[in-house]
């Protein structure tokens, strides 16, 4: 059993947006702003594939997505490269 947020900053993912949340661009969140809701690995399973940028937050028990994390903002991105 381990930290979920933990494990998502681990993998180099800084922000979060919650399933309730339509889809845009205002709805992602800080990892640390999101506090424990997540849980442990025991109630929520982290479904993240090499070269995506994003990674599912999946309740064990319903299977329904309850989040989805990201590893950077779009914006940082193109300031980097610019």
């Amino acid at each position: 059993m381990k930290d979920v947020l933990g494990i998502l900053e681990h993998l180099g993912y800084r922000e979060l947006r919650p399933e309730e949340s339509a889809p845009s661009a205002s709805d992602w969140r800080p990892i640390e702003d999101t506090g424990g809701r997540y849980g442990t690995t025991d109630s929520t399973d982290i479904i993240s594939q090499k070269r995506k940028a994003t990674a599912r937050l999946v309740d064990r028990d319903t299977r329904q997505l309850v989040a989805t994390a990201r590893k950077s903002c779009p914006l940082e991105q193109a300031e980097a490269h610019a």
